[in-house]
C-alpha cells in the first residue's frame, strides 16, 4: 500500500516557542510596564536556553492572572508543542536549568518560580512526583502546583486553562471555528503589536488545512475578520499571504491535475505503440 503523502503543512514544521512567547505576552500585556522578557535565555555557552524567563522590574508587584499571580522576582518558563508532553525525564531537565540559572544569576531559589505549559495531561509525571513524596494540587483552573519543591513549581495544562490566558489556551493545532474568530477579534483590541503577529501567524499556519480548504463556511468568515484587522491598521495586509496561500493552492492543484492528465495521455500512447509493436 503506497503511503500516505504528508501535508506540507504539518504540526512539526510550526516553530512554536514564538507562539508561545508572544501568547504569554499578549496575555499579560497589562503589566508589560513591570516585567522583562527574556527569550531563550542563554544559560552558559553550551546551547542550553530557557524558553521565557519573565523578570519582574517592581519587586512585589500582584499580577491578577491565574498563572501569574504566583510570580515572583525571577520567572522560568518551559513550553511544550502540542505533540509534545511533560515527561519525568524533561521535568528533571527543567529543574536543573533552574538550578543552573540560580547560580549562574546569584538569585535565590525562593525567589524563583517555574511554569511547564503543556497541551497534554502529565499523568505519568504527576504519578511519580507523588511517590517522591511531593504534593501535586490544584492551584487554578487548568493549573497544578508541586508542593515540596524548593522552587513554586506549577504545571499548566494549555487546554484547560482559564480565559485570563485565552492566547495560551488557544495556540495549537485544532483549534474550532468559534475560537478561532474570538481569538482573531482579541487580537484587534491589541492595535499594532508584533506580538499579535507572530501569534496570529503561527496559529492560521498551524490551522491551514481549515483555512485552505474550499469552500468552507469558516475560511470565508476568518478572511471577513482579516480584512477588518487590516482596515483597523492602517491598510497594511500582514496578513494577506492566507490570501496568497489560498490562491497558490488552487493553481497547485488545478497543476497536479493537469500533469497527471499529460501523464495519462504518455502512458496511453506507449501503450498504443507497444500493442501496434505486438500486432
Amino acid at each position: 500500500m503506497a503511503k500516505k503523502k504528508k501535508s506540507a503543512n504539518t504540526t512539526q514544521r510550526i516553530a512554536w516557542h514564538p507562539g508561545y512567547v508572544a501568547a504569554t505576552k499578549l496575555d499579560l500585556k497589562e503589566y508589560a510596564e513591570y516585567l522583562i522578557y527574556l527569550e531563550e535565555f542563554q544559560l552558559t555557552t553550551e546551547p542550553l536556553k530557557i524558553d521565557l524567563t519573565i523578570i519582574q522590574k517592581t519587586p512585589g508587584i500582584t499580577i491578577e492572572n491565574s498563572m501569574a499571580r504566583v510570580f515572583k522576582g525571577h520567572n522560568i518558563l518551559e513550553f511544550k508543542s502540542p505533540k509534545d508532553y511533560i515527561s519525568v525525564e524533561g521535568y528533571h531537565k527543567v529543574m536543573a536549568y533552574m538550578h543552573l540559572y540560580a547560580s549562574i544569576q546569584k538569585v535565590k531559589i525562593s525567589d524563583i518560580t517555574v511554569t511547564i505549559v503543556s497541551s497534554k495531561h502529565p499523568r505519568e509525571l504527576i504519578k511519580y512526583l507523588r511517590e517522591q513524596g511531593y504534593r501535586v494540587e490544584k492551584t487554578g483552573q487548568g493549573i497544578q502546583g508541586v508542593i515540596g519543591e524548593r522552587a513554586t513549581v506549577q504545571l499548566a495544562n494549555q487546554t484547560e486553562l482559564d480565559d485570563d490566558l485565552l492566547m495560551l489556551k488557544s495556540l495549537g493545532d485544532n483549534i474550532g471555528e468559534r475560537q478561532l474568530q474570538k481569538i482573531i477579534r482579541e487580537a484587534q483590541n491589541t492595535g499594532k503589536s508584533q506580538e499579535a503577529e507572530i501569534y496570529l501567524d503561527i496559529l492560521l499556519r498551524a490551522n491551514m488545512d481549515r483555512l485552505t480548504k474550499e469552500g468552507d463556511p469558516v475560511s470565508e468568515a476568518t478572511m471577513e475578520l482579516f480584512r477588518e484587522i487590516v482596515e483597523a491598521r492602517g491598510g497594511v495586509d500582514t496578513v494577506s499571504w492566507l490570501a496568497e496561500i489560498k490562491k497558490e493552492e488552487r493553481e497547485k492543484w488545478q497543476g497536479a491535475l493537469a500533469e497527471q492528465a499529460a501523464e495519462n495521455e504518455r502512458l496511453r500512447a506507449l501503450l498504443k505503440k507497444k500493442n501496434g509493436e505486438i500486432e
